[in-house]
């Protein structure tokens, strides 16, 4: 599970930079849209991370609302680049 999430995590950061420099704005969205999906893929290993009991509901809450966060701002970006 963890490298799962460190796959994911990294992944996401690495969309986002090959998007930047992908030199079109229709390159970019799709890098970040698979960007997104990293995203959530991280979301649904912190769920079941907590429901395994592998994660406090306290951890799991602090690290929710960060995915969270970053899932709102990187759908503000795509929406701007539209």
């Amino acid at each position: 599970m963890y490298y799962q999430l460190r796959k994911a995590s990294l992944g996401s950061s690495n969309n986002i930079s090959e998007g930047c420099g992908s030199g079109s704005n229709q390159n970019l969205r799709y890098f970040l849209f698979i960007s997104l999906g990293n995203i959530k893929e991280v979301e649904s290993i912190l769920i079941i991370a907590r429901e395994l009991k592998y994660l406090e509901e306290n951890d799991f809450n602090n690290l929710y609302s960060k995915i969270n966060e970053l899932d709102n701002m990187l759908f503000s970006f795509i929406e701007k680049i539209n």
